[in-house]
């Protein structure tokens, strides 16, 4: 028999996935370089050491021929002739062509690259005009309407119905889980692709875009006021955006519930209370729970839009949202009787089971939990 290096692990996969997708769960975890992995191998004041220094390493490593590679590698003055003499024998430029075979071949070998760069790029358009990819092709092939359908489905290739066709109900769920956390703008995902130092510089641009292109200054210019106040009146009436990692903590949540006593309502079926309240007239809970005599509604709150009083300072901005979430929490309990619960992005990805426990062990208490013999 197989020696399983990380029991304790093995064991929690196996609890909550089942025997076959914790095995594949847990396989997947031997093959990463995870903090936790680190902390399990080798303690947690080693394994913390050894991961950040791995993280450290990876985030000096200069890929490709950068400038800053060069110079790293042969001093400023050097390394700043080297890379540009290594941009001009590598350049397809004129220029370039002259450098590397004199004047008159040069221009020879110049022209003949331009002339089949042209005749490759117009042989790639041709074929793009039969590619299956273009809304064209479908729409010649089965008319407007259904050539227009055809061509959604086929570009939704990982939505979550497909990835349940193609795998099963568990094991496409928990495909569509990963999908969407490899898209995820995270920072962590940011400090994978690009490193410590430039992850965190990136997500925090990518930050500021996000806040500067939802600003009411950038909508109005671009589209002008009255365009805006109708996108806003539309976005009130169909606010269904649900984060990626917000979404994933639904669908767990959701294979915990017995759907044969009560209806869920999340995502693109979300549930809408209409309050009444000047402030706030629509609510739209992330999560929300219905049957007789029972109304559980659950809040995810991302860190950075709810402002994670563990993270934030008590500024006046920030008070302005906490004060809108309280007022928000209050008027689901005092006008709907909703039992609310607030579940922080921070604790969820700190500790995912410590979550579902808390949460298994309220459905517990309404009657509604879904045994599955683990």
């Amino acid at each position: 028999m197989k020696k399983i290096l990380y029991p304790t692990k093995h064991e929690e996969l196996v609890k909550l996935h089942g025997i076959e997708l914790g095995e594949k769960e847990y396989n997947k975890f031997l093959k990463t370089c995870s903090l936790e992995k680190y902390i399990l191998k080798y303690g947690r004041d080693e394994g913390e050491n050894r991961y950040n220094n791995l993280v450290l390493e990876r985030s000096k490593k200069i890929r490709g021929n950068r400038l800053d590679k060069f110079i790293r590698d042969h001093g400023e003055e050097i390394g700043r002739t080297m890379y540009e003499d290594w941009k001009l024998k590598t350049s397809q430029s004129l220029d370039g062509f002259i450098r590397r075979y004199g004047e008159e071949e040069g221009k020879i070998r110049f022209e003949n690259f331009r002339k089949k760069n042209t005749i490759n790029l117009s042989k790639a358009t041709l074929n793009r005009k039969n590619f299956n990819t273009r809304l064209e092709y479908w729409v010649n092939k089965y008319g407007e309407e259904e050539g227009k359908q055809k061509y959604i489905e086929r570009q939704n290739t990982s939505s979550l119905n497909k990835l349940i066709k193609r795998y099963g109900e568990e094991e496409g769920k928990q495909k569509y889980i990963e999908i969407n956390e490899s898209k995820n703008l995270s920072l962590e995902n940011f400090i994978r692709r690009y490193g410590n130092e430039r992850g965190i510089e990136l997500y925090e641009k990518n930050i500021e875009v996000r806040k500067f292109v939802r600003s009411k200054e950038y909508r109005i210019n671009k589209y002008g006021e009255e365009k805006y106040r109708e996108m806003i009146t539309k976005s009130t009436k169909n606010n269904t955006k649900v984060s990626i990692i917000g979404l994933n903590f639904c669908l767990l949540i959701e294979d915990m519930i017995d759907k044969n006593k009560v209806k869920t309502y999340y995502g693109e079926n979300e549930y809408i209370f209409y309050t009444g309240d000047k402030n706030q007239k629509l609510i739209c809970p992330d999560f929300y729970i219905k049957g007789n005599n029972i109304s559980i509604v659950i809040e995810f709150y991302g860190d950075y839009w709810h402002k994670n009083p563990v993270k934030y300072d008590e500024t006046e901005e920030v008070k302005r949202v906490w004060e809108k979430d309280k007022n928000r929490v209050n008027l689901l309990k005092e006008n709907f009787n909703c039992d609310c619960h607030v579940i922080w992005e921070r604790d969820f990805k700190k500790n995912k089971q410590v979550v579902l426990n808390k949460f298994k062990e309220i459905f517990k208490k309404y009657g509604i939990y879904r045994y599955t013999g683990s």
